[in-house]
């Protein structure tokens, strides 16, 4: 399991349209950990993320947004 540092920039990947070769990702900043091992359905370390709206993932108009993920599913763009 990968930690990550508060202020770090991660990307998520999203999908893959079956008619373009990339992939889609969001894009975001840690801004909290938190803890599951407490949890009996989830486990590890999870993350909040305040994530920015791009062009290949507009879900938020012009506005960024938070979202809690399992620090598995995010890769790290850039460490603070």
């Amino acid at each position: 399991m990968r930690k990550y540092i508060i202020g770090s920039m991660v990307r998520q990947e999203m999908f893959k349209p079956h008619y373009e070769s990339d992939r889609v990702y969001r894009y975001g900043i840690v801004i909290e950990e938190i803890s599951m091992e407490e949890m009996p359905y989830q486990k590890g370390i999870h993350y909040k993320i305040l994530w920015q709206p791009s062009d290949s993932y507009p879900v938020s108009r012009n506005r960024s947004y938070t979202d809690y993920v399992d620090g598995e599913k995010l890769e790290l763009v850039n460490s603070a």
